[in-house]
Order: structure tokens, then sequence, then C-alpha cells
């Protein structure tokens, strides 16, 4: 027979929200993405250059000037992409938001 063995502390069901990353130090071709507030802006650059963390500071940035987190948006390719930039979002900011700051262009689309 099974015995119940009461626990000293409450179970917590809610994430506890992670410390804030330290920002990044972006060179000279990455510092202007921070201050572009006009529309699209493209950034062309090869692989393992630093466009999604110019693009997590770039967001950071803005939350951290006053903007509402749930009304910036970032789209992505993949599912895993999105993921990734949510959580790095996240972890730059130091806390989680209730809508998905990332998104795929499909996830978008559909609503």
């Amino acid at each position: 027979m099974h015995r119940l063995v009461p626990t000293t502390a409450p179970y917590r069901l809610v994430r506890r929200a992670e410390p804030a990353a330290a920002p990044v130090v972006l060179d000279a071709a990455q510092r202007p993405v921070l201050g572009h507030r006009g529309g699209p802006l493209r950034v062309l650059a090869g692989p393992g250059t630093g466009k999604t963390t110019t693009l997590v500071e770039a967001v950071a940035a803005r939350i951290d000037a006053g903007a509402d987190p749930e009304s910036v948006l970032v789209l992505t390719f993949s599912r895993r992409a999105a993921a990734e930039l949510r959580v790095r979002i996240a972890a730059r900011v130091g806390r989680t938001m209730r809508q998905p700051t990332a998104r795929t262009f499909h996830s978008y689309a559909y609503g």
C-alpha cells in the first residue's frame, strides 16, 4: 500500500523569470540597425556574422526605450528559428511576453 508524505514546500507551477542577459557589444556595422526607426530594414550578411544577435539587441533596445513588448513582431522562416528568437528575446529582456514576439511568416498570415 502507498503512503502519502506531506511536503513542506508548495509546488510552484509558474516558471520563474530568468535574469536579463547582458547586452552584447555590437560592431560598427551592426550599430546602425539599433538606431533605425524608419520603415523596413534589410540586413544582408553571411552565416555566423551576428544577424540574429543584432535583431535580438534591436528588439531589446526598442522595449528598453518604452515600446510595448506585445507590439514588437519578428518574422522568420521556420518554427525552430521563431522558438529560438522567442527564448533569446525573453532572456535578453528579462521577462516573458503573452504573445509570441517571433513567429513564422505562415503563422502570422494564418492569424
